[in-house]
């Protein structure tokens, strides 16, 4: 749920901060190369340190918090490249996770191919309904106070998953 809003609320809050298209293009083509370096760095750390899965959790919530605090181009930026720089922490452990499952599952390979349809099934289920829910969450109202009310909200999501990751770990031991 949190990476259709996220990206929804952000972009129409990046374009009423910074009211033009160039603008808006740097920025996230600044956070989109913060994370692919992020990423690279992210997949050796996270072989060594399963727990720093956690940067991204943290770092996630935190960036969306000084962005939902710092409604201008100084919390834009933070949230770009704080955001850049840690949720690849999060996103590919997540990753890892998924694909070690399918690893461990013996049976045939089609058997496999239905499991990762499933899981995009109910991916984009999810999403569809999460983007029903904010249509109509901003729909009626002032779209732009109820998006800004809607950082506020987003940073519990990465924890979540954090806490959740971090339960799933402890009962593999």
């Amino acid at each position: 749920m949190y990476d259709v809003s996220l990206s929804v609320v952000t972009g129409v809050l990046f374009y009423l901060i910074l009211k033009q298209e160039t603008l808006i293009g740097a920025a996230q083509a600044a956070g989109y190369i913060v994370g692919a370096i992020s990423g690279v760095l992210s997949a050796k750390q996270l072989e060594k340190h399963h727990q720093f899965f956690w940067i991204g959790a943290v770092g996630l919530s935190v960036s969306l918090v000084m962005f939902a605090l710092l409604q201008n181009p100084l919390g834009l930026w933070i949230f770009v490249l704080a955001s850049g720089f840690t949720s690849p922490f999060l996103n590919t452990w997540i990753s890892s996770l998924w694909f070690q499952t399918m690893d461990t599952i013996g049976d045939h390979f089609r058997n496999k191919f239905h499991l990762l349809l499933e899981r995009d099934l109910a991916l984009g289920i999810s999403r569809i309904v999460s983007l029903i829910f904010l249509y109509f969450y901003l729909a009626y109202g002032n779209q732009v106070v109820l998006a800004k009310m809607w950082l506020y909200f987003l940073p519990i999501l990465p924890i979540g998953i954090g806490i959740l990751l971090h339960f799933s770990e402890s009962q593999k031991k």
